[in-house]
């Protein structure tokens, strides 16, 4: 096994779908606990107005801009991680 397909391993083992179905249940308790109500309330509102106004390409762009949305957290989740490893590595091997 590769250093390469070791990280992937770990990473994949540290930040997969258990780990993001995690992040998920533990933001759906912290809303059930009164978190984030603001936050959550001023985005509905906006959402379902600009459904409201767009029309069906648009709501289509909207519904992508969402989707890759999700996609772009799935990855920053495990960012710091690697970022970390690098970091690490190069203040190990400077001299």
């Amino acid at each position: 096994m590769t250093t390469k397909e070791f990280l992937a391993e770990i990473c994949q083992n540290a930040f997969g779908d258990a780990y993001q179905k995690e992040i998920q249940n533990m933001y759906a308790q912290s809303l059930a606990a009164g978190n984030y109500t603001e936050e959550e309330k001023e985005y509905t509102e906006a959402t379902d107005y600009l459904r409201a106004v767009f029309d069906s390409n648009e709501i289509s762009m909207l519904d992508e801009y969402e989707h890759t949305c999700a996609d772009i957290a799935a990855f920053s989740a495990a960012y710091g991680f690697r970022a970390g490893l690098l970091c690490g590595f190069k203040q190990f091997f400077t001299i």
